[in-house]
């Protein structure tokens, strides 16, 4: 019986004096939980939620559905030859600090089509 109490002291004193460990600094972590993603790459990917999140594009949409530039600083149409020109935004860089090109563009434009 003796030892029963002392085991059950013992066991709520180990309850009474655990704590959760300290969250971690969530301030530039991405959590992301859906449909068994085999892959981020978006030209594999066939759901689009996650590459969307994760990958910049030339351009991308505002709150209000509207195309806006992204790696695109701005952009050009000339309606006579049905052309549009991106001019890229400058500084930005690959996660290796390789610098964003136009390259870039042209291989991923031919990547997806």
């Amino acid at each position: 019986m003796k030892r029963s109490l002392l085991s059950c002291c013992l066991l709520a004193l180990a309850l009474l004096t655990a704590h959760p460990a300290p969250a971690a600094d969530m301030a530039n972590t991405l959590v992301y939980a859906g449909e068994n993603e085999d892959t981020i790459n978006p030209v594999l990917s066939p759901h689009q939620e996650l590459p969307t999140i994760i990958f910049s594009g030339l351009m991308k949409f505002d709150a209000k559905g509207l195309p806006v530039p992204d790696l695109a600083k701005s952009v050009d149409y000339d309606p006579k030859t049905l052309t549009y020109t991106f001019h890229l935004r400058d500084g930005v860089k690959w996660h290796d600090g390789t610098p964003f090109s136009a390259r870039d563009v042209v291989y991923t434009y031919t990547a997806l089509t």
